[in-house]
């Protein structure tokens, strides 16, 4: 069990019904929608800064593009199955 089942669980009287796991995973989805999110705005930030002037600055730069775009790729699919999770629950 998670610290975090531990505590509903202690915080509903020990009740481990239906509604309250819905609950908490709802909340759950709502979380990583929101760090998704974020995440994806902070990647399309930096990727859309300049190049240093430096060129070996720019070649690791160029590197880390690659990397941040695989990133945002994976997590707007994260982002849209979370969505559709979240849709399937209401």
């Amino acid at each position: 069990m998670t610290a975090r089942s531990l505590l509903m669980n202690s915080v509903n009287g020990g009740a481990n019904n239906k509604e309250g796991r819905m609950s908490e995973n709802k909340q759950d989805l709502l979380d990583k929608k929101q760090e998704l999110e974020e995440r994806m705005d902070r990647i399309k930030k930096d990727i859309s800064g300049g190049l240093n002037a430096d060129f070996a600055e720019q070649a690791t730069q160029l590197e880390n593009r690659d990397v941040l775009l695989e990133i945002l790729r994976v997590s707007e699919e994260e982002l849209q199955s979370t969505r559709g999770k979240l849709a399937a629950l209401e």
